[in-house]
């Protein structure tokens, strides 16, 4: 065989491995992963995008802040507006003082009961400036 048909061979098969996938279905997301790592895309259904905007009302952000390791820490509140025990996770984005994202982390209150109110928290190694910002970009209520 000659050496540009085997070498156009090998950059086939090595081409078929990069672009190859596996995606995951549930009714509320879709998960693909790619074969490089870290590439890896979750897309909410419609349904999951309106029960995370209706669980977010529930959520506060009470303080943003450094600890004694000057490293952020996030603080806050649910309160649980459904009619039965629930689980929360809250995706916090911080950003910097110029709006830039920084980090991401979550914070998680469990089993909240009907119309109660819950603490949760979030300490990161994230290195903590003045200024910084802590906003809720996603709440799963289970």
């Amino acid at each position: 065989m000659p050496a540009a048909r085997v070498l156009t061979l090998a950059l086939l098969i090595l081409l078929a491995a990069c672009s190859s996938h596996t995606t995951h279905n549930s009714s509320d997301t879709t998960t693909t992963s790619r074969a490089r790592p870290g590439a890896t895309a979750t897309t909410l259904s419609p349904a999951a995008v309106a029960a995370s905007r209706s669980a977010a009302k529930d959520v506060k952000i009470t303080s943003c802040s450094g600890d004694a390791k000057h490293h952020v820490v996030v603080k806050g509140t649910v309160h649980n507006s459904t009619k039965q025990h629930a689980n929360y996770d809250v995706s916090v984005l911080i950003t910097g003082k110029a709006g830039s994202s920084q980090y991401g982390t979550v914070a998680s209150a469990q089993r909240v009961a009907p119309g109660a109110t819950a603490p949760f928290d979030a300490a990161t190694t994230a290195p903590y400036a003045p200024g910084m910002k802590c906003t809720v970009t996603r709440v799963v209520r289970q």
